[in-house]
């Protein structure tokens, strides 16, 4: 399954399969205000808070 995903300003990231009929994967919250485009680099998503720098990956 292939996934896009989409973050807005309060920190929020709707993760959609990416399909003829999109569908909403999941919804993940940081909690706080994101301040900066996502960066993806290989299978991590970095994202910008008010201060920290969060990186999100596939656990194992």
């Amino acid at each position: 399954m292939t996934t896009e995903s989409v973050t807005d300003l309060d920190g929020v990231t709707l993760v959609i399969e990416h399909s003829q009929i999109p569908q909403m994967i999941a919804v993940n919250r940081i909690g706080e205000k994101v301040s900066a485009s996502a960066a993806i680099v290989g299978s991590e998503l970095f994202l910008r808070g008010d201060e920290p720098l969060y990186c999100i990956t596939k656990g194992e």
